[in-house]
């Protein structure tokens, strides 16, 4: 069973990892493209919006500016869109379950740590959907070619994910190594 050290470093590490994912929805700072030629200028994609340094920010994608032109494009943006939407919900879950679960007794820290580590391994799963899905229109689309960078976004959702795994793997490994407390009589 793990102990209230190991819940108290696990919230306090995926609060950390929460908010990195939180911030990774609403940065306008997926994808970055940098010109210097003639002067230089910026275009950051985000899931929501793209952001030129010449034309301000608009909506992305957009039909109305010939963002769904190419198959599938506008599709699997929302998709990545909705992954870390879905993931935030996951999060915000996980979250209270932590908090539930540091509040609650011995024996909500005994039950609850395999459904934990579930619900950090779903969250990590939609961030990489999203980072998936992102990662391929950034291979596959004609729209960003050559000089195109991932950026700081798209790098926290990555860690975001990354640390979920870590955090659920460490949970269970936690939950089965460690002896419960109890003494069963024979």
């Amino acid at each position: 069973m793990p102990s209230v050290t190991a819940y108290a470093l696990i919230s306090i590490v995926f609060t950390i990892d929460y908010f990195l994912g939180f911030q990774a929805l609403f940065m306008p700072n997926w994808l970055v493209y940098v010109s210097h030629i003639p002067f230089t200028s910026d275009i950051h994609y985000g899931l929501f919006k793209k952001c030129s340094s010449v034309k301000g920010c608009s909506p992305f994608p957009s039909p109305e500016n010939n963002d769904c032109d190419e198959e599938w494009f506008c599709e699997l943006w929302n998709a990545a869109r909705f992954a870390v939407l879905f993931a935030t919900f996951v999060g915000a879950v996980t979250w209270l379950a932590l908090l539930v679960v540091m509040l609650g007794g011995r024996g909500k820290r005994e039950r609850m740590w395999g459904s934990i580590a579930a619900w950090l391994m779903f969250h990590a799963f939609f961030q990489f959907i999203a980072v998936g899905l992102i990662a391929y229109l950034f291979n596959n689309s004609d729209r960003f070619y050559m000089g195109y960078k991932y950026d700081t976004a798209f790098i926290f959702a990555t860690i975001s994910g990354s640390f979920s795994v870590m955090l659920s793997i460490s949970l269970v490994l936690n939950g089965i190594l460690t002896p419960s407390g109890y003494d069963y009589l024979d």
